[in-house]
């Protein structure tokens, strides 16, 4: 958790930030105890999390909502 400060903080571009709508951000975690931490503390932080257990889910997801997600955490073990 400590190494994702730097990005909790980062703020899109200003031509490209809604007036209340805060930067998406799409977890890619297969331990669902992860998911559901990391989803707390950055929802705390401001951004809106979207998750998936694995790159097919994370697929889908990115068709849904690629439009409103800005960055993309992913366990490198997957």
């Amino acid at each position: 958790i400590s190494h994702l400060t730097a990005i909790c903080h980062w703020q899109p571009p200003e031509g490209e930030r809604g007036p209340t709508r805060p930067a998406g951000l799409l977890i890619v975690e297969p331990d669902t105890t992860h998911r559901v931490r990391l989803v707390a503390d950055l929802a705390g932080w401001g951004w809106r999390v979207w998750t998936a257990g694995d790159p097919a889910a994370a697929a889908r997801v990115l068709r849904t909502h690629g439009n409103e997600i800005r960055a993309v955490i992913v366990d490198l073990q997957l």
